[in-house]
């Protein structure tokens, strides 16, 4: 735990190079190019009971919680949201730092690891907390740990970000504008680029959603077909074993079903001996 040992706050800035961000609406975390806000600071508690784990409080005073809420139905990672602690002993706010080199992964209760996803929408930019299934995505839980600040915030009069000097940093807890920095043009146009990105991810959803269901009905439609046809050949094959039947035992002649089966090769002892006089009473020639 010496890794926190003189931080009270941190930004966590993930391998897109965005910061874990505290959302307005109180509840949803995401990532954002902008590092400059207060949003993207989290003040640390330690949990008394284990000095291995740590607590995460926003600037609205609420917790990083990793929930049990799927972030996607029927996709693995689930929501990292900020909540209240249900309880005292609430093992959902606690998360178990662990370093991999230079780099910091938090580990839940669970054994999950809290993960920046990148990608298209609705993934692009979102928190979740998982476990890398492909090799591609082992970076995504890897984060660097800004630790610039080492006292209350309130009481700071300058503090270093991304090298830029910010001074008088005075304001309310949560403004986007209330500690100036020397902000790029890039990181600006980085995230205007992540605002039009997350409006268009409802849109996104909802055609997802769409072709889904267009997939789902489709499928129906085909399965309902093939099990029609499927009746439909019993039923056939059942009709010509019917007629056949009735065909072999037609007119009232069970010397003539006798007669077919002996064509086949049947042979039934007097049964035979009874078939050969009928035949013979009646000028069969075989």
């Amino acid at each position: 735990m010496e890794f926190f040992k003189d931080a009270t706050a941190v930004r966590l800035r993930s391998h897109f190079n965005k910061y874990l961000v505290a959302e307005d609406d109180e509840e949803k975390v995401r990532q954002r190019s902008n590092g400059a806000s207060n949003r993207a600071f989290w003040t640390i508690e330690f949990v008394e009971e284990n000095s291995n784990l740590i607590r995460l409080k926003s600037c609205h005073g609420k917790y990083l919680k990793a929930s049990d809420e799927p972030f996607l139905l029927g996709m693995t990672g689930n929501k990292v949201l900020q909540a209240m602690p249900v309880s005292e002993n609430d093992s959902s706010i606690e998360w178990e730092p662990r370093k991999d080199g230079v780099y910091l992964k938090l580990r839940t209760k669970s054994g999950n690891y809290l993960r920046g996803n990148g990608g298209t929408p609705p993934w692009r930019n979102t928190v979740t907390h998982d476990l890398p299934s492909r090799t591609a995505t082992q970076d995504w839980i890897l984060w660097e740990v800004d630790m610039d600040i080492t006292r209350d915030r309130s009481s700071l009069s300058s503090f270093s970000i991304n090298s830029s000097v910010v001074e008088d940093y005075e304001g309310s807890e949560c403004s986007e504008t209330s500690m100036p920095s020397a902000i790029s043009i890039d990181e600006i146009a980085s995230e205007r680029k992540d605002e039009e990105g997350s409006g268009n991810s409802k849109k996104s959803d909802e055609d997802e959603i769409i072709k889904l269901g267009t997939q789902v009905a489709d499928y129906q439609r085909r399965e309902k077909k093939f099990w029609l046809w499927l009746v439909l050949c019993w039923v056939l094959c059942g009709l010509l074993i019917f007629l056949f039947l009735s065909a072999v035992m037609s007119g009232s002649t069970t010397e003539q079903y006798l007669f077919y089966l002996k064509l086949k090769g049947f042979s039934f002892g007097n049964v035979d001996a009874r078939f050969n006089w009928s035949k013979t009473a009646r000028g069969v020639v075989v």
